[in-house]
């Protein structure tokens, strides 16, 4: 009997491409007499050292147990997974409960069915785990040499681009040079609007219609988002500081928002301004609340059918646990939609727990960091430079400046509303309304097939809205 193969090429750097995989996964498979199913499974720029390949990975699972695929093709086991054994042990399992194989077209084949091929596959997985371990040092390595002499590493933020530390100009490839970054004259202006338009208090919403209207599109392409804006509003490359995961400055360059006071007032506006979930249209009432009892991953809305006597299929709607992004579910918790959105509506309903309002007074910026930066670039400065006095009194000056400014803390401004969340829920009239209140409220809910729906409420529950 013929079997069909489904082709998985992935690779982890957005700059990469999967075409170099495909010509040995097709001679592996033409060779074996597979017959290949198209569209491949193409995995673009994530990472399998991270995980964040899995969910693509839950798709080749499903296609299995559908009988639509009887083999996976892979070009190298570091293509399936960069994690160690215990990571890559569920994958592959997955695959063969589900009643198919794994095979690796450029590697010899591994035989999961049995001890030596196990053997061989633990080995397999943890030399890869251990390569990119490596690699990742090796990268850091080198990423630190360059920021120590405060080079640029990474690709260019919103509003900038590269140029040449040594004068040479923009630079668009590899250059021997070290590189640094600019305001981009055709970006930059919008980057500083869009500063201008939110302390004006215009919404995320009008400046992505304005955006999207001149024809400007974000770093990575695509359609601008809400919180494509925030990210942008809230990075230090605005005032020409690229900082590392630990907070600290490893690149200083020409900035598009000079002025501080500006940017310190823009932050304490972000930091002001409520989160929001975001939810596809007609997303269930609970989407974003409903967590497992069993395994406390997040549930979805899934829609199943039973075949009837006459061939004919019933839809049934459930919550369903899809586990958490490195482990996948196997609690198999599946609730019915309708049932459990009842019971969840009666529990507010009835509460009687009383409705507070606290709203966020930000208050003046603690200067502490902002001192250590310009200690550090006092410390940096060039002593043979003709302008080094000049410019170590005018940061001396700043810093003194900052010294003198008092620091106070952001306060909550907290109301009593004289109403219970259960008469603040009764007046919702739709899912839509219920679930954005969920959402903003904190609610979580806790729920298992058989078991007691268990309702966490933050202490204390708070609101931006009267």
């Amino acid at each position: 009997m013929t079997e069909t193969a489904g082709i998985w090429n992935r690779v982890s750097d957005p700059g990469q491409q999967e075409a170099s995989q495909i010509p040995d996964n097709l001679r592996h498979c033409a060779e074996r007499g597979y017959v290949v199913r198209e569209p491949y499974y193409t995995v673009h720029g994530k990472s399998a050292y991270k995980g964040e390949h899995n969910p693509d990975w839950q798709r080749v699972v499903k296609d299995v147990k559908a009988g639509k695929i009887n083999v996976v093709v892979l070009w190298k086991v570091d293509r399936f997974d960069r994690g160690n054994i215990l990571h890559a042990i569920p994958m592959a399992k997955a695959v063969l409960d589900a009643g198919g194989r794994i095979e690796f077209s450029t590697q010899p084949y591994v035989d999961l069915t049995t001890m030596p091929g196990r053997m061989a596959f633990a080995n397999l997985c943890e030399l890869a785990h251990e390569e990119s371990k490596i690699k990742s040092d090796r990268i850091r390595i080198k990423h630190n040499a360059l920021y120590a002499t405060n080079n640029l590493v990474g690709r260019p933020p919103f509003g900038y681009r590269i140029i040449c530390a040594d004068g040479c100009g923009p630079v668009t490839g590899k250059h021997e040079h070290p590189k640094t970054l600019e305001p981009d004259p055709e970006v930059a202006p919008y980057a500083l609007g869009m500063v201008d338009k939110f302390l004006a208090d215009e919404t995320f919403t009008s400046i992505c219609e304005w955006l999207e209207a001149d024809g400007i599109k974000p770093s990575n392409g695509g359609m601008w988002q809400l919180k494509s804006v925030r990210d942008i509003l809230k990075n230090t490359a605005l005032i020409g500081r690229r900082k590392n995961g630990k907070g600290r400055t490893v690149l200083k360059f020409t900035p598009i928002l000079a002025d501080m006071d500006r940017w310190r007032a823009l932050q304490h506006k972000l930091d002001a301004m409520p989160r929001k979930a975001n939810f596809v249209p007609n997303s269930p009432m609970l989407a974003g609340a409903l967590l497992c009892a069993k395994c406390h991953g997040v549930m979805h809305r899934h829609r199943v059918y039973n075949v009837r006597k006459d061939g004919s299929r019933q839809y049934n709607i459930y919550y369903r646990c899809n586990g958490k992004v490195r482990h996948h579910s196997t609690c198999h918790n599946m609730i019915a939609l309708e049932e459990l959105d009842a019971e969840v509506d009666r529990a507010i309903a009835g509460s009687q727990r009383p409705f507070i309002i606290r709203v966020l007074v930000p208050g003046q910026h603690d200067f502490t960091e902002d001192i250590q930066e310009i200690d550090d670039e006092i410390d940096g400065l060039d002593k043979s430079d003709p302008d080094y006095i000049v410019n170590v009194t005018a940061l001396i000056a700043e810093r003194k400046k900052l010294e003198g400014s008092e620091g106070t803390a952001d306060t909550w401004l907290t109301t009593q509303t004289g109403e219970t969340y259960g008469q603040r829920w009764t007046r919702f009239t739709s899912d839509q309304e219920r679930r954005e209140a969920l959402a903003e409220w904190g609610i979580k809910v806790y729920a298992a097939k058989g078991q007691k729906v268990q309702m966490v409420w933050p202490e204390p529950v708070t609101s931006s809205q009267p």
